[in-house]
């Protein structure tokens, strides 16, 4: 990367890296026949000890591109997460990962914060997580529901949103303890980034143009109008009704200024048609917004 010019590397840092399940063991002596019983523990997430492992081997990373005048971009979740979250509360699907992750970040912001001044919280999770994880169940936990997909388990109108939801304010989260303990000492910076796909109306018409705006609302300002304005674009709450979150007062305030920057990942652009007054095959991918996309 020093010998083609690059001045910056982005990567992500593992979860389960930083916090791994450990195992404890008890051995328990039995009166009978003398023989031994061993029982393991384990304790996971927030619960558990730091990995001091993995975090030498990001200490490594991080001061070696800085020593090359690179400047590290550090994404704190991309995508994976401790399979114990998932066995004990549902991972996303429990506001309780919020918690989980607030504390995730502070170590990894409290390691390493004093070198690393860009920080994201999530990389596309209006992507691979909610649609992908929960919509469609290509990728773990493999959750989704007819039409959208043919998995054992979950419900592709309504886990996603959930899911947002929490990310959203997991986000939130992760921001506001790095702006009361962290930022003004360490001086650095806090975003999100998004997968933000263009969407262009397939037809000149006016079902059409409200198509490719409703593919918009339902991609990036799904995640971007609760960071900025504290609520879920109108299109969206129309459509989906009870099956969309709402977020209280308080987590509204806790919304309130939380990004430095934005973080756009911008692949593609796509036609959109409407599927509300036209019959179509509607896009799994963005499928509740009642659009085809080509």
């Amino acid at each position: 990367m020093s010998t083609l010019g690059v001045n910056s590397y982005r990567f992500s840092i593992s979860w389960s890296r930083i916090l791994p399940r450990e195992f404890q063991y008890f051995i328990l002596k039995k009166n009978i026949c003398e023989s031994l019983i061993i029982i393991s523990l384990y304790i996971e997430g927030r619960f558990g000890d730091v990995n001091q492992a993995g975090i030498s081997f990001y200490n490594k990373v991080i001061n070696a591109i800085l020593a090359r005048g690179i400047e590290p971009f550090v994404t704190i979740h991309h995508f994976d997460f401790p399979q114990e979250l998932v066995d004990q509360c549902d991972a996303w699907l429990s506001s309780e990962i919020r918690k989980d992750f607030g504390y995730f970040a502070e170590v990894c912001i409290k390691a390493f914060g004093d070198r690393v001044k860009y920080w994201t919280t999530f990389n596309e999770p209006n992507m691979m997580v909610t649609k992908l994880g929960y919509m469609i169940g290509m990728h773990p936990p493999g959750r989704c529901s007819q039409p959208f997909g043919n998995c054992t388990y979950g419900n592709s109108s309504l886990e996603p949103y959930i899911v947002a939801h929490n990310i959203i304010l997991s986000h939130a989260t992760a921001v506001d303890i790095y702006r009361k303990y962290y930022q003004a000492k360490q001086g650095g910076h806090i975003a999100i980034v998004i997968a933000a796909t263009w969407y262009e109306p397939l037809m000149t018409t006016t079902a059409d143009i409200l198509a490719a705006k409703r593919a918009m609302a339902f991609n990036q300002y799904w995640f971007l109008d609760p960071i900025f304005f504290g609520n879920y674009p109108s299109v969206m709450r129309q459509m989906l009704g009870p099956n969309l979150p709402t977020f209280t007062p308080e987590e509204k305030t806790l919304l309130k200024e939380k990004l430095n920057f934005i973080g756009i990942n911008q692949y593609t652009t796509t036609y959109a048609k409407d599927c509300i007054h036209s019959t179509c095959v509607i896009d799994a991918f963005d499928g509740n917004a009642l659009v085809l996309t080509t």
